[in-house]
């Protein structure tokens, strides 16, 4: 169940996260004042030592090293289980000489040795749940032999400890009561935070396919959601205009198969109600022919277009001599310049790396284009320039042109500048869209510009 509520709650997860901040800063602060307060206990425990070595130096130095001038200082016999300090001294050689009477309770005798390792060094003890600091010293004797003394002294830190061990237990409910707290507390503010982003989820809901006009409000707004909703009014005109070009290529799309339908109709009811001779019907034959070749001629090339829109368009690429490959295509459309007077010039050369196929297929649209409009003795120029990232193909007619506002329009599937034009001229207005999914499939470049004083230029860019 918490699982599930993590991945599919966003209130959950950023209540948990914040909560999970607020518990390990709590923690983090919580574990910091518990070690200060212990090291404070404990450099409490060694500042009363010291002072305690200093009184007791003072005592043996006033007596001259008299051991029983201490009893002003401490209580060697026990008075309760919480006396706060205890001593035991050594000789040089190891003999007890006089030590508080629980001592041995806790502390059996050690060796001088072992006692001059951890000379000065405070030590934590902990004995039958009580607590100690212990630290072992030198002690001067003030006798005439100026010898010294070995001392033990242990300061009493258990009620330190078992405050240590309440504090520790206190701030751990705390801890917990406030991420419980500040995780419902969150809750609240969060859900009242994201108010706008349910607004404009009850706005996402009321737009359908018929209101695609519509857009998102950006009035009070915050400024995290702004971005989403500029990217989702954005998305919203991609999808109308996405909608509105399918729109258009499926009236475009009926319009350019009705034609050949009808007049295929026609002629097979004309065969159906009249008896014709062999040239009759080899005549309506030869007719229904060419309506069926230009069905499939779009149906060629919608699929063509299809399997490139959809990326699954294969392209291999060789390294080509571009000027020979442009004079091939050249020379497949010299028959139809010839006929309209038109030269068609090329001028540089190189080597393009590109797929041959493709290639010639783009270089055929374009030109095709340029010498179906162009009016009568009129000069195409065809440029091949290298650059340093790629090679520049430059068709260049001195025709009708196309308006500059009719540029960005012109790769779209059936569009046509001028219908009747292209009822006179024929063509399904597919031809510059496949050229545009060549180039896009080569990564390449495709762009439009005006010719002066007429016509149109169109570049094609591969890069290498």
């Amino acid at each position: 169940m918490l699982a599930k509520l993590i991945r599919t709650s966003l209130i959950f997860r950023l209540c948990l996260l914040v909560g999970a901040s607020v518990l390990i800063i709590q923690l983090i602060v919580s574990t910091v004042f518990y070690y200060i307060l212990k090291n404070d206990f404990y450099a409490d425990a060694n500042k009363f030592i010291i002072n305690e070595v200093k009184v007791l130096n003072s005592l043996l130095k006033r007596h001259a090293g008299d051991l029983t001038a201490l009893d002003q200082e401490v209580i060697w016999e026990p008075q309760s289980d919480n006396n706060k300090f205890m001593v035991r001294i050594y000789s040089q050689q190891g003999k007890i000489l006089k030590e508080s009477q629980d001592f041995q309770q806790y502390f059996p005798r050690k060796p001088p040795r072992e006692l001059i390792k951890k000379l000065n060094l405070l030590q934590s003890v902990n004995l039958n749940k009580k607590y100690f600091a212990l630290m072992n010293l030198q002690l001067n004797a003030y006798d005439k032999k100026n010898s010294q003394y070995l001392m033990q002294i242990v300061y009493n830190m258990t009620h330190e400890q078992h405050m240590l061990k309440r504090l520790a237990t206190n701030l751990t409910i705390i801890t917990v009561l406030e991420f419980m707290l500040t995780f419902f507390i969150i809750v609240f503010f969060i859900k009242y935070g994201l108010r706008p982003l349910q607004r404009v989820k009850e706005e996402i809901i009321n737009i359908d396919i018929n209101q695609l006009n519509q857009r998102l409000s950006e009035e009070n707004l915050s400024i995290e959601l702004r971005p989403i909703v500029n990217a989702f009014n954005r998305l919203l005109e991609r999808i109308q205009k996405n909608i509105e070009q399918l729109k258009s290529f499926s009236a475009n799309l009926a319009h350019e198969l009705r034609t050949p339908i009808n007049n295929l109709m026609m002629s097979t009811e004309v065969s159906l109600n009249k008896s014709l001779s062999v040239e009759e019907a080899k005549e309506i034959l030869t007719s229904s022919m060419e309506e069926y070749t230009r069905i499939a001629s779009i149906i060629e090339r919608l699929l063509f277009l299809a399997r490139f829109d959809a990326k699954q368009g294969r392209i291999s690429k060789e390294l080509l001599n571009c000027r020979a490959e442009i004079e091939l295509v050249v020379d497949f459309h010299q028959a139809l310049a010839e006929k309209k007077n038109i030269k068609i010039n090329i001028e540089g050369s190189g080597n393009i790396y590109v797929d041959k196929t493709l290639f010639r297929n783009a270089l055929t649209n374009v030109l095709t284009n340029a010498v179906k409009y162009c009016d009568a003795e009129s000069l195409i120029k065809i440029f091949i320039q290298r650059e340093q990232e790629g090679t520049l193909i430059t068709i260049e007619d001195n025709g009708l042109g196309v308006p500059i506002t009719a540029m960005s329009q012109l790769t779209e599937k059936f569009y046509r500048v001028d219908d009747h034009r292209s009822s006179t001229t024929g063509g399904s207005g597919l031809g510059l869209a496949i050229v545009e999914s060549i180039i896009n499939a080569h990564q390449g470049r495709l762009t439009f510009k005006e010719a002066q004083p007429q016509g149109l230029i169109v570049e094609l860019f591969f890069p290498n």
